[in-house]
C-alpha cells in the first residue's frame, strides 16, 4: 500500500525568510505612512480650529448686533489696551473667554521654523492664548480700518492670528503645524496668500475710493489671479521648498483640505 505524506506548515527558514521581507517592506513604508498620518492630524486639527474661531467671531458680532468684527467690544478692548505688545492683556483675554473654550493666556516668545528651514521666526509680541483644543493663537495687528497695501498679507484685514494646531509640540514648522490667517471684518479667516486675501484687497482697494464696481473688481481679481501665489516660486512666502510657508493655509484649503507638500 502506498503511504502519501502531507507536509504542514513551514520550515523555520521560510519563516525567518517571510518576516525579514516584511521587516525590509515595513522598513520602506512605515516612515512614509507615519508622516502621512501626521499631515492628516495637522489638517484636521486646522479645520478644526478655523471653524471654532469663525463660528465664536460670529457669535460675538450677533451678540453685540455689530455690523463689524471690529466694531465689537471685543475689539476695541484689543485696540484700547494695544494687546499686540501688552503682557497678558487681561480684558481682551476675559472677554475672548466668554465665547471660547480657552486653557491660558500666555506671554510666551515663541520661535518656529520656516518650512524651508532657511530661517527661524520669532513673534515676541503676538498676544497669545490657548484653546481647550490644544490648539494655541497668536494675534497681533488690529485695527479698526482693513487698508489695500498688500493683497497676500495681513493687511487687507482687521488683525492677525496665527495659528499653531498642536500648542507647544513639534515640530513647530510654518506649513505643518504653524499656520497664518487674516481675519476679516465679518469674523472670516482669510489665509495669507490666498485667493480671498486677493478679493478682500481688491475689495478694500476700491471701497476706499467709493468705486468698487463689478467691473473694477473684476479687473483687479483678474490681474491678480493669473498666477496662484502660494506656489509662485519666487515669492518668499511660498507653500514650496524656495518658501518659509505663509502661504500654506491658503494651498491647504484651495487643494480641498490636503497637505500634499
Amino acid at each position: 500500500m502506498r503511504i502519501l505524506s502531507f507536509r504542514n506548515g513551514f520550515t523555520l527558514a521560510e519563516v525567518l525568510i517571510t518576516l525579514g521581507i516584511i521587516g525590509v517592506v515595513a522598513a520602506l513604508t512605515l516612515p512614509s505612512l507615519i508622516q502621512h498620518y501626521k499631515k492628516q492630524v495637522w489638517v484636521n486639527q486646522l479645520k478644526k480650529t478655523v471653524s471654532v474661531l469663525e463660528n465664536g467671531f460670529k457669535l460675538i458680532m450677533t451678540t453685540e448686533s455689530a455690523d463689524k468684527l471690529s466694531d465689537t467690544t471685543l475689539w476695541q478692548t484689543a485696540l484700547s489696551s494695544s494687546c499686540d505688545n501688552a503682557p497678558y492683556c487681561a480684558e481682551f483675554y476675559n472677554i475672548f473667554s466668554k465665547y471660547f473654550k480657552v486653557g491660558g493666556n500666555l506671554d510666551n516668545y515663541r520661535t518656529f521654523s520656516s518650512l524651508n528651514n532657511s530661517q527661524n521666526t520669532v513673534f515676541g509680541t503676538y498676544r497669545e492664548i490657548k484653546l481647550n483644543s490644544g490648539a494655541n493663537l497668536m494675534f497681533a495687528y488690529f485695527t479698526n480700518t482693513p487698508s489695500s497695501s498688500n493683497p497676500w498679507g495681513p493687511h487687507s484685514h482687521v488683525a492677525t492670528v496665527v495659528i499653531d494646531v498642536n500648542g507647544n509640540q513639534k515640530p513647530n514648522q510654518v506649513g505643518r503645524d504653524v499656520f497664518f490667517f487674516g481675519i476679516h471684518k465679518l469674523g472670516n479667516l482669510i489665509p495669507f496668500g490666498s485667493k480671498k486675501a486677493a478679493y478682500a484687497y481688491c475689495y478694500e482697494t476700491y471701497a476706499s475710493q467709493n468705486n468698487p464696481t463689478a467691473e473694477n473688481m473684476a479687473a483687479c481679481y483678474q490681474s491678480l489671479s493669473t498666477y496662484n501665489v502660494w506656489n509662485y516660486s519666487s515669492n518668499s512666502n511660498a507653500c514650496s521648498e524656495s518658501g518659509n510657508g505663509q502661504y500654506c493655509a491658503a494651498r491647504i484649503i484651495e487643494e480641498g483640505w490636503k497637505m500634499d507638500y
